[in-house]
């Protein structure tokens, strides 16, 4: 039976969402673009602050050496964070969750900024990560929530603490599939979350040297790696706990 994906949720699991690129150019884009997007959209932005350059576990030596010592800008855009580094760009949205056609609207302002400036070259991979919490209060706890069957010889693991990562690839994506099944998060207002945390990362790792191309695309490209994350992340639940999130389907 094919999966209906949801248009929307009452019962929202959202906890963050970030869409990365990471590109070659000839010079540190973080020297650059923070002038330009403040020349551009000065009503956007509100805060520029510098930090320590961080780099996901997945990239590799070469792209981390050409940024030894360096340093990323962080910009706080609207309701999104932006950082950008020497050769990486990420767009963070947060709770409370603006939606798919919102989010994508930022994200295809700033990257086609960062790629009408010419100074990229290549673009090495791009990726979109939502992490959402099945609230215990609300949802079957542990595993219970999930498509899944966790067996450790004679034992059948459903409540117990267990931590899960797979990377599957499908097409032209690898999606990387994070499970913790007891996390505790609080949020600004100070309650506490307790639940099932389901973290999808879905990366196009293939380099794309037609910059002109992927501006064209990139509407259409993030809509394809957005609808792949959700698809993924809604076969990992079973019947009820889609029910129990209130979804809302368009005509």
């Amino acid at each position: 039976m094919e999966l209906i994906l949801p248009s929307k949720l009452k019962n929202e699991p959202f906890v963050e969402a970030v869409c990365e690129i990471y590109v070659n150019s000839p010079i540190g884009l973080h020297n650059i673009l923070p002038g330009i997007f403040f020349s551009k959209y000065p009503n956007d932005i509100s805060e520029i602050t510098q930090q320590p350059l961080f780099f996901a576990p997945q990239i590799d030596s070469i792209q981390q050496s050409m940024a030894v010592n360096s340093v990323s800008i962080q910009l706080k855009w609207d309701s999104f964070r932006v950082v950008v580094g020497p050769g990486v760009i990420s767009i963070f949205a947060a709770i409370p969750y603006v939606g798919w056609e919102e989010f994508s609207k930022a994200i295809n302002k700033i990257l086609k900024t960062v790629l009408e400036t010419e100074q990229v070259t290549r673009i090495e991979r791009y990726s979109i990560k939502y992490a959402n919490i099945l609230n215990s209060k609300d949802f079957p706890k542990g595993l219970d929530a999930l498509n899944l069957k966790l067996n450790l010889g004679d034992f059948v693991l459903n409540n117990e603490q267990a931590q899960i990562r797979l990377e599957i690839q499908m097409e032209s994506y690898l999606t990387i599939f994070t499970l913790s099944s007891v996390v505790n998060m609080q949020y600004p207002g100070g309650a506490i979350l307790e639940g099932v945390l389901i973290d999808i990362d879905t990366i196009n790792k293939n380099p794309i040297s037609d910059i002109v191309n992927f501006k064209n695309e990139l509407p259409n490209l993030l809509n394809d790696i957005h609808a792949k994350n959700k698809t993924f992340f809604f076969k990992t639940l079973k019947r009820e706990t889609i029910q129990a999130l209130g979804p809302s389907y368009d005509n």
